[in-house]
């Protein structure tokens, strides 16, 4: 199944597939229970225009019930291309949503586990693409490494090593 979602458009999407199956899943059952209410508001209706015939004395046979039929028939076809439709959409919108969800937190996984400095020892930036959501994250995230790293230069600064070894049992 992987292999259905994992590249659309050239781009990969399943980048965290348990959680944005888990997403996907959702929408299209939140998308699948809407659809179902409207299509028992719809049996409704035409059950409640057959009871309204047969109140009529009508026979079954009438023109009225076999309308009434054909407009019930024509209509589940309809809800069944809709609901179809939805499904597909729920589910590419499920992608792409839990894409912009799991695509930043990949990427900061990635990026701290790389060790993320650079050959001088300096720390990488952490980005986003335009589309992601969590941008502030690599702001904060940024921020703090800015500040710890001149809290660093300051300490190295105000305390330079020395050459002699400082455990408590030797006294300078």
């Amino acid at each position: 199944m992987d292999r259905i979602f994992n590249k659309v458009f050239g781009r990969i999407y399943l980048v965290n597939p348990k959680f944005q199956y888990r997403l996907m899943g959702q929408a299209v059952l939140i998308g699948g229970l809407s659809i179902l209410v409207v299509f028992l508001a719809n049996m409704y209706f035409f059950n409640y225009y057959f009871d309204k015939g047969l109140a009529l004395n009508l026979p079954t046979t009438h023109a009225y019930f076999r309308l009434l039929k054909e407009q019930q028939n024509h209509m589940n076809l309809v809800f069944l291309c809709v609901a179809s439709m939805f499904v597909l959409i729920f589910t590419f919108w499920g992608l792409f949503f839990s894409h912009r969800v799991a695509g930043p937190l990949f990427r900061l996984e990635k990026y701290f586990k790389s060790g993320s400095k650079h050959e001088d020892g300096m720390m990488m930036e952490v980005s986003f693409r335009k589309t992601d959501f969590f941008k502030t994250l690599a702001i904060s995230i940024n921020e703090y490494f800015d500040k710890q790293g001149k809290l660093i230069k300051e300490i190295k600064r105000a305390d330079p090593p020395s050459t002699k070894p400082r455990y408590w049992f030797f006294k300078s």
